[in-house]
């Protein structure tokens, strides 16, 4: 009975394994077995600079005030002083030790939720900011330079729930991409900047093929947030800022083909998912034209174009909703 149902198990996993992948198996597999041995825990940290992420020459520490986000878009969090990043925000009585290592802090949340305590440490508070100052608010870029310079110093490199994740490590990378095509010229590159775009490529590229295997939005946010940080570390003077550059292009091409169908339609069942590739193949078009680098292929353009289209074809153009199907 016994040798039948092994029998039977290794007939579902030879159907099974092509259509998931075999080099996305591995790429799991591997990545399953780093956390299983705590490899990939076993990191130097690098400490950061004394200067602030965004110079803008007439810094001054402001007096915190009270600040809203709207956390998921919807969720309206006010904050008397800066967010404590290790606790929800829908319980703050609920945190994580930020001094366990972020495969630690992973596995302390028996699988509750994640996503509460990542949502103010993905920094989409930033490019807001950012355009504030732009529209007259002279305190909006401190406030954004004090929140960034507190979320550096309760948040060691890969230490404490908000390492945990290459897409929120990403995710960060990614707006403060925008800030910078926000602001343009008003500002001036930091060590410190130059620092975070550093660790961040480090913990992105430790799990980078674990991403690749999802083959999911992971690998795309991933993918751009390498390409962004190859592009910018031209400027910053980065090591193997043209590599990363390269090896960013060479990916984000890649799951152009892989997460967007031929039609148009997302291989992710999910319109949210969807859009939000759109988005993060649409920011590294952005900075790869801010940057002055080469194009994308034309295959690269007309695959994304045609996502786009899909997704315009099916927005309800009275109100900008789309069918609300699969996992979002």
């Amino acid at each position: 009975m016994r040798k039948m149902n092994y029998l039977k198990k290794l007939i579902l996993l030879s159907r099974v394994l092509p259509r998931l992948g075999v080099m996305n198996v591995l790429r799991v597999f591997t990545y399953r077995l780093k956390i299983g041995v705590a490899f990939i825990e076993k990191r130097s940290i690098k400490e950061p600079p004394n200067d602030y992420i965004f110079q803008t020459g007439n810094f001054k520490q402001v007096a915190q005030k009270s600040q809203s986000l709207l956390l998921f878009g919807w969720y309206n969090k006010q904050y008397a002083g800066k967010p404590s990043w290790h606790s929800n925000p829908l319980n703050s009585r609920e945190k994580i030790d930020p001094k366990l290592t972020w495969p630690r802090a992973l596995k302390s949340l028996r699988g509750s939720d994640v996503k509460p305590y990542w949502e103010a440490s993905r920094f989409d508070w930033v490019p807001r900011l950012a355009s504030e100052s732009l529209r007259g608010n002279t305190k909006a870029l401190d406030h954004l330079n004090c929140w960034v310079d507190d979320w550096i110093k309760k948040n060691p490199p890969f230490m404490g729930i908000n390492w945990s994740c290459g897409q929120e490590t990403s995710l960060r990378v990614v707006n403060l991409a925008m800030a910078q095509l926000i602001l343009n010229k008003k500002i001036v590159p930091s060590r410190t900047l130059k620092w975070f775009l550093e660790v961040s490529y480090d913990r992105i590229h430790s799990t980078f093929h674990y991403a690749i295997g999802q083959d999911n939005n992971h690998g795309v946010s991933e993918s751009c947030a390498i390409f962004i940080i190859g592009c910018w570390g031209k400027v910053l003077n980065l090591p193997n800022a043209h590599r990363l550059q390269h090896f960013g292009r060479k990916w984000l091409e890649d799951r152009a083909q892989k997460i967007i169908q031929p039609d148009g339609s997302p291989a992710q069942y999910s319109t949210n998912y969807h859009r939000l590739n759109l988005e993060l193949f649409c920011i590294a078009e952005l900075f790869r034209s801010y940057s002055g680098e080469k194009e994308f292929s034309e295959k690269f353009i007309k695959r994304v174009c045609l996502g786009a289209s899909w997704l315009f074809h099916i927005t309800n153009p009275k109100n900008g909703f789309a069918p609300n199907i699969g996992a979002n």
